[in-house]
């Protein structure tokens, strides 16, 4: 695997993830919407599954990437899972920023599911842009109060 960070990462799934539901938005099956509809329930924690929510996240990203029914899309998207899940840095700063404030998770799941449900590409891309634009914005909230506390730190011990 390639040594990427948070931010490229995240960026590069804005992209191919945002194109992925746009692509899929009109030609998406009924069996997939409620496929990510359980999900979603998942995610939530309104049903109840083998699968944890981080793994029913993944699970929904994927099924979009499938509903493509596009493999270079599907290999590039679930690649860049794989770097996600198997990077030990990666790893920390997801389960950090992704699901310590995991509110809003399901409502940007939800507007990417009506998007996909009204086969409505734009909106299916601009929802998942919007989720992953969150992330980013937490990703530097991150870092920057990272930042922080290692200078006051440093300030504490000198």
């Amino acid at each position: 695997m390639p040594k990427v960070g948070p931010f490229e990462l995240t960026e590069a799934r804005a992209l191919f993830e945002g194109e992925a539901a746009a692509l899929a938005a009109p030609m998406i099956t009924d069996e997939a919407i409620a496929e990510l509809e359980n999900y979603i329930d998942i995610m939530s924690g309104k049903v109840k599954a083998d699968m944890t929510a981080a793994e029913a996240d993944e699970a929904f990203h994927l099924a979009i990437a499938r509903a493509t029914n596009n493999h270079a899309i599907i290999f590039v998207i679930t690649s860049m899972w794989m770097m996600r899940n198997e990077a030990a840095q990666l790893q920390k700063v997801y389960t950090d920023v992704c699901y310590k404030d995991s509110s809003h998770r399901e409502d940007e799941h939800l507007a990417i599911l009506v998007a996909l449900k009204n086969r409505d590409s734009a909106a299916a891309r601009s929802a998942m842009r919007a989720h992953f634009t969150r992330i980013i914005e937490a990703l530097i909230r991150d870092t920057e109060e990272e930042g922080y506390q290692e200078v006051q730190r440093k300030v504490s011990e000198s």
